[in-house]
């Protein structure tokens, strides 16, 4: 029984961790946000702006979405653990042999493993080869709430880089 107590205090540990990364996405975002539109403001107030502005905010923007992507494989990767723990409780017959009786107290551990080697936790997902980095990358960058703001930021610099 202090085991299971154990994973439920991993469990609400792991699920406040994976909450508080999206908590922080908004915060970049805000800043983002507010960094681009005084950027795409000064730019479009100047009478002759240069092309750099545009190119400096729509790089800075780009490169804000790729460190929001990997901060949201950063995030992906607590997944992996809080699945285990939670068919540990459902008694889940159909879960890999190998995640059947998990150990509590192992984040980390399982943290590494989903962020590097992307391992299946049930059969059905051993069909599927393992992804690589650069495919988790960018569907975590094409996600919806990551995206957004990134996108129509980087097209409105191009817009008015290629209209000036």
């Amino acid at each position: 029984m202090a085991k299971d107590d154990d994973l439920k205090a991993e469990y609400l540990l792991l699920q406040n961790m994976y909450e508080s990364y999206d908590q922080r996405s908004l915060t970049i975002k805000s800043w983002v946000i507010g960094g681009s539109i005084a950027g795409l403001s000064i730019g479009a107030s100047i009478k002759e702006p240069t092309r750099a502005a545009w190119i400096v905010v729509a790089t800075l923007s780009f490169f804000v979405w790729y460190l929001e992507g990997r901060w949201k494989m950063f995030q992906h990767a607590l997944r992996a653990r809080i699945r285990v723990i939670e068919a540990h409780f459902r008694n889940e017959p159909e879960i890999l042999p190998e995640y059947r009786d998990p150990l509590p107290f192992q984040i980390y551990h399982w943290w590494f493993v989903a962020e590097s080697q992307d391992r299946p936790i049930y059969p059905y997902e051993q069909a599927k080869s393992r992804r690589s980095f650069a495919w988790r990358l960018c569907r975590s960058m094409l996600q919806d709430p990551v995206w957004v703001p990134y996108v129509p930021i980087i097209a409105i610099c191009l817009f008015f880089l290629i209209s000036r």
